[in-house]
């Protein structure tokens, strides 16, 4: 036999077919990794993704478009259901995709018992932050100490009053105002140099997040600011090299990242791997061996180690442990940690991995998503000169007094202006930061009719039909009965001009001919309903109420040129613009 073959040459060479027969066997072993489908739902078809699932359709699309989100509604789409399965991820259930806004409401609010925090997210964080609040199932006994220490962290007395709580002038107000300040003084330098030339400003506004939120949590001062840095870099500039051509955009010189800055968004970026990936949490344990990112982790360790040993003492030093020596968000945390242990009368932890994961944990969430809306609003409101103006307008009206001046974080906080409401609404309901939100069923159910076992990740899409267009038609019968009982709250929305930036959607008249807004008016899902939705959205909307307000006093935003003006997006933690342009002429104050 082996004779017979002598001095045969391969048609494509041994190494070539080596590797073809590798491939094979690889393929081969990706395929019984795919689980079967769940009986009836709809789902794509063919021998490849019979195959090898839809991994390969999955990863043909990311590489044009870095979204994974995008990809899922358009199932929906292909298949022309509401609700479509997946198969992404080796060893794992297919994903069910719902985009109905009905049904994700009724999930999220009314059958929280059967739908959790869902094991996808519980992979994608559990490598940076195991005992975050973010990763625990609703009925884990360990919860109720996270929630303990963050209680109130959010709330409105919390962000927005001083009679019980001065958090606000301590800590979360001041900060995002004092950060906001910098980096209106950064693209005012920015602006005086570009000479109405557009400039980028996604780095700008993160890192100027990123500050807030760091200052807010831990007191740090001005040395590990990334906005103070590169305002020290360029307002001692006189000018810059600019293009000739007018739509050109200019580039400017970038101070160094601060170190803990740096592991910031070194462990937070990293998040977007264990997203992406088909093995999140083997592939982001894998990512977190590697030096860069164990340097990082150190970083922040030794950053929050010795901030915990500054805010104990601060906590000792005050009278007796009272509120008079809050500073920070840290502060409150050991507060709540010390009444905690006087009540169950044991030692105060102040340094538990709880503690640790939980000041993470609010930098994570309060500074990318925060930050990719600001940019998202800002870009719409250069896109669309109109509701700029007009929102400008109103802001003066309501503002007299400031007219030669910032307005103030008391003022600020405190404006009632319905426009400003509606823009805010209506950049939330297209900037679609957070593309959808996932849950994992904990027992056997239904969903429009369809089957669906325990421990299936269900994702639900806002990016998709009954949010960007009109919805699929659904018989009543094959909903819930808790949304059947609920049918009477569905509002039918008109979704004429549903892809457009139109603050006035919002905006109806009440009994006595005023302006309010309607919060109903246009489907928007952006942080979440029901008792597990977004912890930081009143920290989200201080943020970027503070920075349009400061923004429109200070600069006409400008039409950015189309070339430097697309509306695609890339996912990181957040879904960012992959152009976010500022064009900027400076008002007087």
């Amino acid at each position: 036999m082996l004779s017979a073959l002598e001095g045969y040459v391969f048609p494509f060479g041994t190494p070539l077919t080596i590797l073809m027969l590798f491939a094979l066997v690889l393929a081969l072993l990706i395929s019984l990794a795919i689980p079967p489908r769940l009986p009836g739902i709809p789902h794509n078809k063919g021998f490849i993704t019979w195959f090898l699932g839809d991994i390969p359709s999955l990863v043909a699309h990311t590489r044009v478009k870095n979204e994974i989100y995008t990809w899922l509604s358009a199932q929906n789409v292909r298949l022309n259901s509401p609700i479509v399965q997946v198969s992404v991820r080796p060893f794992t259930k297919p994903w069910v995709i719902v985009t109905d806004f009905r049904e994700a409401q009724d999930v999220l609010t009314r059958r929280t018992k059967t739908f959790d925090r869902a094991h996808f997210i519980t992979e994608v964080f559990s490598t940076l932050i195991p005992h975050g609040m973010i990763t625990m199932k609703s009925d884990d006994p360990s919860i109720q100490t996270n929630k303990m220490l963050v209680r109130g962290f959010m709330s409105p007395t919390t962000l927005n009053e001083v009679t019980m709580i001065p958090t606000v002038n301590n800590a979360i107000g001041p900060q995002l105002y004092k950060r906001t300040l910098q980096v209106m003084e950064l693209w005012k330098a920015k602006a005086r140099l570009a000479c109405e030339h557009p400039f980028e400003m996604v780095e700008d506004m993160a890192n100027a997040a990123l500050d807030a939120i760091i200052g807010a949590v831990f007191n740090v001062d001005d040395s590990e600011s990334v906005t103070s840095a590169q305002l020290r870099l360029l307002s001692p500039l006189a000018s810059l090299p600019v293009p000739e051509h007018p739509h050109s955009p200019v580039h400017f010189p970038k101070a160094p990242m601060p170190p803990v800055a740096h592991a910031m968004v070194t462990l937070t970026e990293s998040i977007a791997v264990a997203f992406q990936s088909p093995l999140s949490k083997w592939h982001h344990w894998f990512l977190s061996q590697l030096p860069y990112m164990r340097k990082a982790y150190a970083v922040k360790e030794n950053m929050i180690t010795q901030q915990l040993e500054n805010a104990t003492k601060r906590l000792f030093d005050s009278s007796a442990g009272t509120q008079q020596g809050t500073t920070c968000l840290l502060d409150v945390l050991l507060q709540h940690e010390l009444m905690a242990a006087g009540k169950e009368k044991r030692a105060p932890n102040y340094k538990s991995r709880v503690v640790y994961d939980e000041l993470f944990e609010m930098v994570i969430g309060g500074y990318e998503t925060t930050s990719a809306t600001v940019i998202w609003g800002l870009k719409h409101l250069s896109d669309n000169q109109d509701a700029q103006k007009r929102l400008r307008t109103e802001l003066q009206r309501a503002l007299p007094q400031a007219s030669t001046r910032y307005p103030t974080i008391q003022e600020i906080a405190s404006l009632r202006v319905p426009y400003l409401d509606a823009t805010l609404e209506e950049i939330f309901r297209t900037a679609l930061t957070a593309s959808g939100h996932v849950r994992t069923t904990t027992e056997d159910t239904t969903l429009l009719g369809y089957a669906v076992p325990k421990d299936t990740n269900i994702f639900l899409a806002i990016n998709g039909p009954a949010f960007t267009s009109r919805p699929f038609p659904i018989k009543e019968e094959l909903r819930s009965k808790t949304s059947q009982r609920a049918k009477g709250e569905a509002r039918d929305w008109d979704f004429t001009g549903i892809r457009e930036f139109r603050p006035e959607r919002w905006l109806v008249k009440d009994e006595n001919g005023n302006e309010v807004i309607d919060l109903s008016a246009a489907p928007q899902m952006l942080f979440s309903l029901g008792p597990r939705s977004c912890f930081g959205k009143r920290l989200g909307i201080l943020s970027i109420k503070i920075t349009l307000v400061c923004m429109v006093w200070a600069f006409d935003m400008l039409q950015v040129p189309d070339q430097l003006n697309s509306f695609q997006g890339t996912e990181v933690l957040s879904r960012m613009p992959v152009q976010g342009y500022l064009k900027l002429k400076e008002r007087s104050l």
